[in-house]
């Protein structure tokens, strides 16, 4: 009997480090996914533990610089609202103090324009005058982390524009 393709690779402590040092230098990473990583290796707390611990002072691993990392991607790549951004650093185990810092390090005019530019796509050919489309805008920027009242009043200067024409 030969089993093909099954055999399970014992990874050493050592092994492990150096894999997870080329998982984080291919992208960054919060220590939440490099814990997942090394679960998913089957390696154990105390190896797990040690090779965290290489990783940060090599510099493989930051959790600040992951956080700004995070927001400026789903921001500028996905036009995600702070509110997403929030949850899904939430969601990697980021403590709320690097959150808030991380959050503070996005530019108003930045976040406003992105914004804006996300309202216009999404209500273009729409008649927001109509109560369905204006709600159904807010929860769909709603739905990418946006605040409504900012959206709101990005509808209302949309709204004026049109009316003024």
């Amino acid at each position: 009997m030969s089993f093909h393709g099954n055999k399970q690779e014992i990874i050493t402590p050592l092994k492990a480090l150096q894999k997870a040092q080329k998982f984080c230098a291919y992208s960054e990473r919060s220590h939440f996914d490099v814990k997942l990583k090394l679960k998913e290796w089957q390696i154990d707390q105390a190896s797990s533990d040690w090779v965290i611990s290489e990783l940060i002072q090599g510099n493989f691993l930051n959790e600040e610089r992951f956080a700004y990392s995070y927001c400026r991607g789903k921001l500028n790549q996905n036009k995600w609202g702070k509110y997403k951004i929030k949850q899904g650093l939430r969601q990697k185990q980021i403590s709320d103090f690097l959150i808030k810092k991380a959050l503070e390090q996005i530019s108003d005019e930045v976040y406003f324009q992105i914004m804006e530019d996300e309202v216009l796509k999404y209500t273009k050919g729409k008649n927001i005058n109509n109560r369905t489309d204006f709600q159904k805008t807010i929860h769909y920027l709603n739905q990418k982390g946006f605040e409504s009242e900012f959206v709101i009043d990005i509808l209302k200067k949309i709204k004026n524009t049109k009316d003024g024409l």
